[in-house]
């Protein structure tokens, strides 16, 4: 048995966000001509991260003949109306947050210089993005079970799945792998559940039984 419903899920993963991103008007004399900076267009999915569309901008980029170096896509940040994105934020959490208009393609400036150390993290790459991300699945088996057997027990090639699939966006070879994490047992503890809210206030993790005080499952 499982925890989600799977057409819910593969709904909510084939969520897709227009985005038009710009490069820093002052990055531009550094970096290369206003032509070959035009704007970007892609899709994006709602449960990808900034440091992956940062990794495929570096290689639309290099196929346009830019000489940027990896050393300066390795501090890449962005922000939408002069509000830095906290780039360890799921992309569609980061949309819900600070998006106007959701009708409207969502317009994010890319900044290869300055990162504001005092509002988002450092290191804001596709590699410590996958770390943050297995920190994540872990910190979630624990609230389930009370311990990280589940995610420890997964082999090699599983753990690189996860990621690659999220990475990628190929649904299937994520559930593949993910729908042993979140196995329904009679052991469950707690829900797994953060609630984000605006910039200035804190995200609210609490802990969430499986159970009401009365004992029946509390499943939501």
């Amino acid at each position: 048995m499982s925890l989600y419903d799977a057409d819910i899920s593969e709904t909510i993963w084939n969520g897709k966000i227009p985005f038009k991103i710009t490069l820093d008007p002052t990055d531009i004399d550094i970096y290369g001509s206003e032509k070959v900076w035009d704007p970007i267009y892609l899709e994006v999915s709602r449960c990808s991260y900034l440091p992956l569309v940062t990794k495929h901008i570096q290689q639309l980029l290099v196929n346009l003949g830019m000489q940027v170096s990896d050393e300066v896509f390795q501090s890449a940040w962005y922000d939408h109306e002069r509000q830095p994105l906290k780039w360890h934020y799921p992309v569609g959490l980061l949309f819900d947050l600070h998006a106007t208009d959701l009708s409207k393609t969502w317009n994010l400036t890319l900044h290869f210089k300055d990162l504001p150390s005092d509002l988002i993290l450092l290191k804001p790459t596709a590699e410590t993005m996958q770390d943050m991300f297995m920190s994540m699945i872990k910190e979630a088996d624990f609230l389930r079970n009370g311990n990280i057997k589940k995610v420890m027990n997964l082999s090699k090639r599983d753990t690189t799945q996860l990621w690659d699939s999220l990475a990628s966006d190929r649904y299937s070879e994520f559930r593949e792998v993910n729908k042993h994490l979140v196995e329904y047992t009679d052991s469950l503890r707690h829900i797994p559940l953060r609630i984000y809210l605006p910039d200035n206030c804190p995200v609210v993790q609490e802990l969430v039984s499986f159970y009401s005080d009365s004992g029946e499952q509390s499943l939501f």
